[in-house]
């Protein structure tokens, strides 16, 4: 029986302590477009526009879902042209390692 009661306890404490820390739904979204527009800066001042752009293009992109999640048209979000970009950039970030090594 004090198990039980325990255990109800700590489900009550922690769904209470859930509820705390309500937000808007695009919260997350937008600290990570804060922090793409940061790659995209730093892209930029060690010379390499075009990751850059793709940055800048990516925190648009989470700002624009963040816009949405607020809304809750969750369903409108699209990520298709994030995943190509994202895929550009792994791409242009693999090259731009292979050429800084192989000097």
């Amino acid at each position: 029986m004090k198990k039980l009661i325990i255990i109800l306890i700590l489900c009550l404490s922690t769904s209470l302590i859930a509820e705390g820390k309500k937000g808007k739904g695009g919260d997350d979204f937008r600290a990570a477009a804060v922090e793409y527009e940061m790659k995209a800066k730093k892209s930029l001042e060690k010379g390499y526009p075009e990751a850059s752009k793709i940055y800048f293009r990516l925190a648009a992109i989470k700002k624009n879902a963040a816009k949405l999640a607020d809304e809750g048209k969750w369903g409108d979000i699209s990520w298709d042209e994030y995943h190509a970009l994202t895929k550009k950039l792994h791409s242009l970030k693999s090259d731009q390692h292979k050429k800084k090594y192989k000097k």
